[in-house]
């Protein structure tokens, strides 16, 4: 599924496999960086205001891949989508670990983590 993403993305150039390799784990390893990176902007900024400032970056990075032709281009650009991942995902646990009501909370959470176990499953197979 990676590998078909990335021909989508670049139809006209196929990538060789260490282009392709980095493609696939630059997305993982911006994602450890931007996971420690949230817990910073969190204390400072909290929960809600981390959100808003990294949903717009993750919209203008998700367009720029998109109409980018250049395998370098491609290469940071998922980086810094890596980052910007790592942030969301730690800011919108604490999110909604803190405004959902007691009662429910447990499922939510469960629910959260089944759908984003299943989608990197889903992205990986």
């Amino acid at each position: 599924m990676g590998r078909l993403m990335l021909l989508l993305l670049l139809p006209k150039a196929a990538l060789p496999n260490v282009d392709e390799s980095l493609a696939c784990s630059l997305l993982h390893v911006g994602a450890m960086a931007g996971s420690l990176m949230g817990g910073i902007l969190i204390i400072y900024l909290g929960q809600r205001g981390t959100l808003l400032l990294a949903i717009p970056f993750c919209l203008v990075l998700w367009l720029s891949m998109s109409f980018t032709s250049a395998v370098w281009v491609l290469l940071l650009l998922r980086a810094l989508l890596g980052i910007t991942q790592g942030i969301i995902g730690n800011a919108s646990t604490n999110y909604l670990a803190e405004v959902t009501q007691s009662e429910i909370r447990g499922r939510l959470m469960t629910f959260l983590d089944i759908g984003r176990q299943s989608g990197i499953l889903l992205y990986s197979c």
